[in-house]
């Protein structure tokens, strides 16, 4: 499912559980979105980079939080 796809009510759900502290609906964020959906399943190390504010640390807790490790706990 991509970023921008919602399927259903419960695909709705589903979807806004895994990137429910990320607001926002720009291009650019989407694009960010379907990446963090298309690293998260693999065990590939991420860097993210950006500028003080612009949200890093949501991203990394997305990508945990649909990744096979999120019952894990994450490196905070």
């Amino acid at each position: 499912m991509g970023a921008t796809e919602i399927l259903g009510t419960g695909d709705r759900v589903s979807y806004e559980r895994r990137f429910e502290q990320v607001i926002g609906n720009s291009p650019a964020l989407e694009t960010v979105l379907e990446q963090v959906e298309r690293v998260a399943p693999t065990d590939s190390t991420v860097l993210i980079q950006g500028e003080t504010g612009t949200g890093k640390e949501l991203i990394a807790h997305a990508i945990h939080n649909i990744s096979s490790a999120a019952d894990t706990r994450s490196s905070d």
